[in-house]
């Protein structure tokens, strides 16, 4: 018994998750993020739907998500 816990245990644990590529889509919006740190709030696209994601520094030209 322990070992068929064991096992699925093993298989839950070990699933990993299908990540998509989304593209930034050129636009980039500067402000200030609630810690103070000066933020590039970049544009992206997936599946056409459109999302915001907050970096410090430049935004990357695609990213992972999930």
């Amino acid at each position: 018994m322990k070992t068929i816990i064991a096992l699925i245990f093993g298989l839950v644990v070990s699933t990993n998750a299908i990540a998509a590529t989304a593209y930034w889509t050129g636009q980039v919006r500067y402000g200030q993020s609630v810690t103070g740190q000066y933020v590039a709030n970049c544009q992206y696209m997936y599946a056409g739907n459109y999302f915001w994601q907050a970096f410090v520094g430049s935004c990357p030209s695609s990213i992972e998500v999930y």
